[in-house]
């Protein structure tokens, strides 16, 4: 029952911060964790060189200025004020990770629906569409970084399994 009620609770959070048109988007606060808006992960397209060591996969992702041997990467953060990366996917072109985008985002897990996916995602322009609406933002890596960094750089490492 207690699920129950801080679910109707988070609904109404929601509603007031993010579902009622105000210019402001707050975070919503859902299992113990501060999300940024209703969307559980976030998407960012980007370019990048992966390495294999020991032990890991490193995916160097490149916000700016890329070596000629990049290729192009879709990084799933989750939502929250830094932005954690939870899943790299590598694509040879940014049209091949844009369509995968396209067809994963609707699909993203909300805190609205108790951190499920919908079981019938809307068409990505339904989607693009909602996002506007709700004046959600996306990940910005300069808001990662300290001002004045030039050509930042992140590293994901995933264990090899």
């Amino acid at each position: 029952m207690r699920l129950q009620s801080n679910y109707i609770s988070l609904l109404l959070i929601a509603h007031l911060c993010i579902g009622s048109g105000g210019n402001a988007v707050a975070e919503i606060e859902f299992n113990g964790e501060r999300y940024n808006d209703d969307r559980m992960f976030v998407l960012y397209i980007c370019r990048c060189t992966v390495r294999v060591s020991d032990e890991y996969e490193i995916t160097a992702i490149y916000h700016e200025d890329a070596p000629k041997e990049s290729h192009w990467c879709l990084i799933t953060f989750k939502n929250v004020s830094r932005y954690i990366a939870h899943r790299v996917d590598h694509f040879e072109t940014r049209r091949e990770a844009e369509i995968y985008a396209a067809h994963i985002e609707p699909q993203t897990p909300l805190i609205s629906m108790g951190g499920e996916s919908p079981t019938n995602p809307i068409a990505i322009t339904d989607y693009l569409k909602w996002k506007h609406e709700n004046k959600f933002q996306e990940y910005d890596y300069k808001k990662m970084f300290p001002q004045g960094v030039k050509n930042p750089q992140e590293n994901i490492y995933v264990n090899k399994e």
